[in-house]
């Protein structure tokens, strides 16, 4: 057992975002063409006409009633489209003959798992999320790079500190929980209780780095401490 198999669920985003580019590439410019479109909106006052952009939009909806997790993502990946417009030029999923590359760095974690869910957004969209969270995911990661097992002990940790919607968008299940067991108990078994606080040490570390994954450590169990012994004199 080793950890290709358990990281296949962040790396499977970014090789399928390579693989799969150069036949989006079409369908992405027309998304953009389409959705930058629909980023602006013709108010009417008497004979002058008031173009409002995604961020007017958005702040006038928000003053009625607040925004759905999906709504304000939809508003971001829109206003997205009309930045590179601006530039004077345009998002695809294969920039070799031209344009760049949906940004969306913006989009806070729960937004990009409404993104990567596909709901209201193309394709392109969806997979640019996904590759995004594997992205910050990779950064929580970073310290336990090339050690699988200090990588499924920190994965474990981690499960129950993500929400259910970022979990799905990464494809994290019970059954890649079972899988990290297996290779920490084929790598020497669970952690010593010393051994998860300096893992945990070094998470609470990788939270303070921008563009990690956004993990709610509060909710991870602390180690159990060894009880005392009580010697008579």
């Amino acid at each position: 057992m080793n950890l290709s198999s358990l990281g296949s669920s962040i790396a499977t985003p970014l090789s399928r975002y390579s693989a799969a580019s150069s036949d989006r590439a079409a369908t992405a410019k027309q998304a953009g063409e389409s959705a930058t479109a629909g980023t602006r909106s013709t108010l009417k006052t008497g004979s002058d006409q008031v173009q409002l952009s995604a961020e007017a939009i958005t702040a006038s909806d928000a003053q009625a009633s607040p925004l759905t997790t999906a709504q304000s993502a939809r508003a971001k990946v829109n206003a997205d489209y009309v930045k590179a417009k601006v530039e004077g030029t345009q998002i695809v999923a294969d920039i070799a003959n031209g344009g760049r590359f949906l940004n969306l760095t913006s989009l806070n974690d729960e937004e990009l798992a409404s993104v990567a869910k596909g709901d209201g957004f193309t394709d392109n969209e969806s997979l640019t999320a996904k590759v995004e969270l594997g992205v910050r995911l990779k950064v929580a990661l970073g310290p336990f790079d090339g050690n699988p097992r200090a990588t499924a002990v920190a994965i474990k940790a981690m499960y129950p500190a993500l929400s259910q919607s970022v979990k799905d968008a990464m494809g994290w299940n019970q059954s890649m929980l079972e899988m990290g067991d297996r290779i920490i108990n084929d790598a020497g078994g669970a952690p010593r209780p010393s051994e998860l606080d300096n893992l945990l040490d070094r998470l609470r570390q990788t939270q303070k780095q921008k563009g990690a994954l956004r993990i709610d450590l509060s909710v991870v169990q602390p180690a159990p401490q060894r009880p005392t012994i009580d010697r008579l004199a």
